[in-house]
Order: C-alpha cells, then sequence, then structure tokens
C-alpha cells in the first residue's frame, strides 16, 4: 500500500500513520482471533510499533522482524490502538529488556550500522514481529496461527511502507513462518531468497527494501560450537558485506 503522504521525517508523523494504520486492522484482527482461537487461549495484546526521535536521528535506520513476543499483556480489557502503542514505548524506554541472544544480536547490528554505543538501540532501531500477539509466551496455536499469519505479513509491509528502514532483519528460519512468508511474497513478482553464505539470507521483493536480510533466530547460535560472539561476528559481517546504501 502506498500512502498518499507515507514519506513522513518525523516520529511523530510516522506514529500517527502508524496508528491510522492499525486502527483500520483492529476489529479485523480481534475478528479472526475470536473465530480461531481455542477455548482456553487468551492471546496477548496486539504488538504495534511507536517510533522515537532516535530512531529518525539513527544514522541508518534498522528494523528487525522477530516470530513473536515471549509474552506481552493479556490483560483484558482488549486495547485501543493507543494502548497499544503505549506498551511498546514503555518497554522500549525503560531498557529492561531479557538478557538473550535475540538482544545481544540486535544491539551488535546496530552498533555495526553506526548506531553509537551512547544511545539506546532499542530505541534508535525498531522491533516488530511476524505474529503480532502471542500466547502464553510461545505462537499461537496452529488454527489461530494459520488464519492470523497472512494478514500479519500484509500489516508488515505497511509498517515498512510506513517507518522506510534503510535495513529490515527477519530473524527466523522456522518453516511454519517461512511457508507463509513464500505464500504472500510469491503473489508478487521478483520474490526471490539469495544463499549468501553463514545460513544469512537476503530477500527480493517490490514490497521489501533492497536491504532485506533473513538469519535463524539467533536462540540457535546458542547452542553451536563456540561462543556466541563469534558466530554473531560472522554473520554480521556477511550482511555488512551485502549492504547497498
Amino acid at each position: 500500500m502506498n500512502h498518499p503522504n507515507r514519506f513522513a521525517t518525523d516520529a511523530l508523523h510516522m506514529n500517527e500513520l502508524l496508528a491510522l494504520e492499525y486502527d483500520r486492522h483492529l476489529q479485523t484482527l480481534y475478528k479472526l482471533i475470536d473465530t480461531n482461537k481455542e477455548v482456553n487461549e487468551q492471546p496477548s495484546w496486539p504488538f504495534f510499533m511507536c517510533v522515537s526521535n532516535e530512531y529518525i536521528r539513527a544514522p541508518k535506520k534498522l528494523l528487525v522482524v522477530g516470530q513473536e513476543t515471549y509474552g506481552w499483556n493479556n490483560n483484558e480489557p482488549r486495547p485501543c490502538v493507543k494502548e497499544a502503542m503505549d506498551l511498546y514505548r514503555g518497554f522500549v524506554s525503560s531498557n529492561n529488556f531479557h538478557n538473550s541472544p535475540f538482544w545481544w544480536f540486535r544491539q551488535m547490528l546496530a552498533e555495526r550500522i553506526g548506531i553509537s554505543v551512547s544511545v539506546p538501540y532499542a530505541e534508535a532501531s525498531l522491533w516488530t514481529n511476524l505474529s503480532k500477539i502471542d500466547v502464553n509466551k510461545k505462537r499461537p496455536s496452529d488454527q489461530l496461527f494459520d488464519h492470523t499469519m497472512q494478514f500479519f505479513i500484509q500489516l508488515l509491509v505497511h509498517e515498512i511502507d510506513i517507518v522506510k528502514p534503510d535495513i529490515v532483519l527477519i530473524t527466523t528460519a522456522n518453516g511454519k513462518y517461512n511457508w507463509h512468508m513464500n505464500h504472500y511474497f510469491s503473489q508478487y513478482k521478483n520474490w526471490a531468497k539469495k544463499h549468501l553464505e553463514s545460513s544469512v539470507y537476503q530477500l527480493h521483493s517490490e514490497k521489501l527494501p533492497l536491504n532485506t536480510f533473513q538469519i535463524a533466530h539467533p536462540n540457535s547460535l546458542r547452542f553451536k560450537k563456540g561462543k556466541f560472539t563469534d558466530k554473531a561476528n560472522s554473520i554480521l559481517d556477511v550482511i555488512e558485506r551485502n549492504l547497498t546504501m
């Protein structure tokens, strides 16, 4: 989708456009959840981004795309868009992140592309997920997952169109997510997945920025022989060599 005023250059304008996009889809999301969730499933609040001024000032704009949240607010009542975006804003500004490979890798990548160590990397870059809900810190059941993923990937494309990242990194090699991405993007010409090296892929679609890469979730590096930092740096080297700016 091409927004008529999508060339927003300040955080306030980007957040206004994001809020409009989220609001346009929120009731559809709740209907999909109600139609497809299992009896005992209580999905989290929707995971909606909020742009900070640090992102606008960053030398390169980075969007990291995870799989799903590892627990997000699931208190009733269901939030409006502002409440969901405020939850993201509060979490990011708190710097109270999980001590995990996902966050380590994200910080290392941010520093590689010139985001100063003195700047909070989580505010100077953006984070979203392929699935914008989780259930009890896990991926939703197959029925709920399958009936929401095409909706979520389409919403991801709209998010990218608004926040205009220079670099997009998708962090999953999970076959269930890959199937839905392939299904969605194959509807458009020039969809291709180029294997670079060190399990790094570069994705090509008219719906994605040129510098869109895919890797396995950084959690997988924890279990490989050798130190996490060494493995992560080898992947970051590949991404850095293949950046086109």
